[in-house]
């Protein structure tokens, strides 16, 4: 798709920016790359790639694949992913956080989801461990 800029605000265009992470044709070298190539995988419904990005021993990792799929399917298509804001990266060989703020409408409503998560490396890729979420309400425009 180019000429789409990529959902997470990069500045680069989708198909070189978190496309070919959600193709496979590239693995994030960075749990910070991971971190923005999850947040677009969510606003373009790539409940694939998040389910092969999230660690086994994240809360919400699901053996039931189908079930999982339906769960994320309802979010993403029930949320409107406005922006992604990177705070911090804390970079690591083996482990990592991002802590990032994501304005997001659900129902009408629109709040800021802010998290610091926490990154795991396997091998060569980058998981997506666990987070610290808060929800902040969204600035007046």
């Amino acid at each position: 798709m180019p000429g789409q800029p990529c959902p997470c605000q990069s500045t680069l265009d989708y198909a070189y920016c978190c496309q070919p992470f959600h193709t496979g044709e590239q693995t994030a070298l960075t749990a910070e790359a991971l971190m923005r190539s999850r947040y677009s995988a969510y606003a373009l419904k790539q409940i694939d790639y998040l389910m092969t990005t999230t660690h086994r021993d994240h809360p919400q990792y699901q053996k039931n694949t189908a079930l999982w799929r339906k769960v994320m399917n309802d979010y993403c298509n029930n949320t409107h992913f406005l922006g992604l804001t990177i705070v911090q990266h804390e970079p690591g060989d083996t482990e990592a956080s991002v802590t990032f703020k994501a304005t997001l409408s659900q129902n009408g409503h629109t709040f800021v989801l802010a998290e610091k998560s926490r990154f795991k490396k396997i091998g060569r890729r980058w998981l997506y461990h666990s987070g610290i979420t808060t929800v902040e309400t969204a600035p007046s425009s």
